[in-house]
């Protein structure tokens, strides 16, 4: 079975690109064609009467509902897990699997060629031992091996600096380049 072919244009052009223009504020690839293209022309005009109402919509201020964090965040806090950090005579220290996985977010966006990224602690990760997922928007230009593996190591380094655990492994993905800088 083959898939069906990428839709195109009456002039052969890739539709998407203009959906980029139009909603992503991104150059025209070829400006000369498009300002002579009857095709491209149409389809900008239809796409920008469609995008319109959205992104008007989009900008208008969304007012959250009183007490909405609070309720969220006790809900998190309830059903998050805990790590052990330390134990003592005294007691034991944890951390709730958030903050775990905010120090290790911060420790990943702080790295030059990380756009925006996400991370998970995986089911498997007892004790304290973590095993992490970073999944990532990188920018164009940097070598992606490098830039995953300088990832790793300051999640790693972060984690353990900040609350004595040590990482396992971290799975890096990178499921976007960011070419906009």
């Amino acid at each position: 079975m083959t898939a069906p072919p990428p839709p195109s244009l009456a002039c052969g052009r890739d539709p998407l690109a203009l959906v980029e223009q139009v909603v992503d504020g991104a150059p025209a690839v070829d400006p000369a064609h498009q300002d002579s293209c009857a095709s491209c022309q149409d389809a900008l005009q239809r796409l920008r009467a469609a995008a319109g109402p959205l992104q008007r919509l989009a900008a208008e201020p969304v007012a959250v509902p009183r007490g909405l964090t609070t309720r969220v965040m006790t809900r998190l806090r309830r059903e998050g897990g805990r790590l052990p950090l330390s134990s003592g005579p005294l007691g034991q220290d944890t951390a709730s699997d958030l903050v775990v996985l905010q120090i290790a977010r911060r420790a990943a966006r702080s790295i030059p060629g990380v756009r925006r990224c996400s991370v998970a602690l995986d089911s498997g990760t007892a004790g304290d031992k973590l095993t992490l997922t970073v999944h990532l928007t990188a920018a164009l230009g940097p070598a992606l091996p490098a830039l995953a593996e300088q990832v790793r190591v300051a999640v790693g380094a972060d984690l353990a600096a900040l609350t004595g655990l040590q990482v396992d492994q971290v799975q890096v993905f990178v499921d976007d380049i960011d070419v906009d800088g």
